[in-house]
């Protein structure tokens, strides 16, 4: 799912007991919930726990076809995965911590793995991290098309088998997926493709149905900054109306100068990439569950303040919770999503996500119709389309015909015939409305409400004990079951 874009969190280990526990924010091998763009302000010191693991650690490698579908296809990527049988013992299972749209690394036994006598798996997703093809240029298109939700299962079906049999001769040992955003939706995908590799799955925040036409993101963080502040949302409104306003006069350049956002004057996409980063700053206070930080810093003004004053204070928004770095990051930059061949083996994969979302998944966090919080002018489903037809060459049709056959393929089936798969959401979490919102006894579902209960339960607390010790009920039933 930080998204924008999902971003990878699972919690098999997070038993919830306590509220720091709780706090201690999932996170899935080695990524933890906040990307590397936000971690140069107080956001970094609002959500704890979110430092990286030793990702450079000793890991295993799977040599992986480059397209297990297609045995003509010439080529491998390797793929990394860790293990860890410190709390495992004969006859247990194994619990997978599956990869996301970033560098992995290892995940250690925790009270999950304790209770169950299970070994630890974590994978790494192909493409992400260290687990790209070796070729000179593993991020052309030439390449990314063997990246794709269908190859990551494949690869993590055959990591599981190879470690089941490494433990057990017989390999017939139960297993159980874990995920959390976009990884939380490939556990469950996992668990719907390879019911006989994984007894279920926990997903948190799992994002399973692809929406081009994401509008509900900014309108579910229009409803969670309503309170308790009822002024927020109007606040944030006036202040991106503000920024339009500047634009329409021809000052957009000094501006993206005062926002250190210099890379995007006169690009293509400039204008829509700046106000993409103007937009997912303080959409990202709310999903991590810090939107009373935002709701705080948009009131240092009054509301008659005039345009510059609201530049200015957003200005300081941005530099306070997320640095002076943030805006110029190429996650916002068009160009260099266009122009990055090669991936970093740290953090996210910036063009890689790009890839999964304009080839299969959308998630694409446009400007509702009305109430929009985010630019309606710049971040349309128009503007966001381009991107991926600029970057990748998918015109908007094509993303349109693979979102629609990737549904039918998945979210389609998953809800006809999946099993053992708990979702978990939480109320102010801008993701939901792209995972389950009802549930059934083969496919329990888990809301956390509260005030600031976010992405995969950042600032839920106490708050999500309940739901918590639901899914440790089903992890057991599920493997007493198979």
């Amino acid at each position: 799912l930080k998204l924008q874009f999902l971003y990878f969190i699972a919690c098999p280990n997070t038993m919830l007991k306590t509220a720091a526990a709780a706090a201690a924010i999932c996170t899935v091998s080695g990524l933890h919930v906040l990307p590397e763009r936000m971690r140069g302000g107080k956001l970094a010191e609002l959500v704890p726990s979110w430092k990286e693991v030793d990702t450079a650690a000793d890991s295993e490698i799977y040599t992986a076809p480059l397209d297990h579908f297609n045995s003509s296809v010439i080529g491998t990527i390797p793929v990394r995965y860790w293990v860890d049988k410190s709390c495992w013992k004969e006859g247990g299972p194994v619990f997978v911590e599956m990869g996301g749209e970033g560098a992995a690394g290892p995940s250690s036994c925790g009270t999950r793995e304790k209770a169950h006598n299970a070994a630890k798996v974590s994978v790494e997703h192909r493409y992400y991290g260290k687990s790209i093809p070796q070729v000179a240029e593993p991020l052309s298109v030439e390449y990314l098309k063997y990246l794709s939700v269908e190859q990551n299962a494949a690869d993590t079906a055959a990591i599981m088998n190879i470690v089941k049999k490494e433990l057990d001769s017989s390999g017939n040992l139960k297993g159980f997926a874990f995920g959390g955003s976009y990884s939380g939706a490939t556990c469950a995908w996992f668990r719907q493709k390879y019911p006989t590799v994984v007894a279920g799955c926990i997903s948190s925040s799992g994002v399973v149905h692809a929406i081009h036409n994401y509008t509900e993101y900014d309108a579910t963080i229009a409803k969670a900054i309503s309170h308790p502040d009822p002024t927020c949302p109007s606040r944030l409104r006036n202040a991106t109306l503000a920024f339009e306003r500047a634009f329409s006069k021809g000052d957009g350049d000094r501006i993206k100068k005062m926002f250190n956002a210099s890379n995007l004057i006169g690009t293509k996409l400039g204008d829509s990439d700046f106000f993409y980063a103007l937009a997912d700053a303080p959409a990202s206070l709310d999903q991590y569950g810090n939107k009373a930080a935002l709701c705080s810093y948009l009131s240092k003004i009054p509301t008659s303040a005039s345009d510059d004053q609201l530049i200015e204070n957003y200005n300081g928004l941005i530099e306070s919770h997320f640095g002076n770095k943030f805006t110029s990051n190429c996650f916002y930059d068009s160009e260099c999503l266009k122009t990055t061949t090669k991936g970093p083996p740290t953090g996210v994969g910036n063009r890689q996500w790009r890839w999964q979302k304009c080839s299969e998944l959308g998630y694409l966090q446009t400007s509702p119709e009305v109430g929009s919080l985010r630019s309606t002018k710049y971040l349309n489903i128009s503007a966001l389309s381009e991107q991926c037809d600029y970057v990748f060459g998918i015109p908007v049709e094509q993303q349109l015909d693979a979102i629609n056959n990737f549904n039918s393929k998945h979210w389609d089936v998953l809800q006809k015939e999946a099993t053992n798969i708990m979702f978990l959401d939480f109320s102010d979490d801008p993701w939901q409305k792209a995972s389950v919102t009802s549930g059934s006894d083969s496919l329990p579902f888990c809301m956390t409400t509260c005030d600031g209960c976010g992405h995969c339960g950042a600032g839920a607390g106490i708050h999500a004990e309940k739901c918590d010790r639901e899914a440790d009920a089903r992890i057991q039933q599920w493997l007493q079951d198979e």
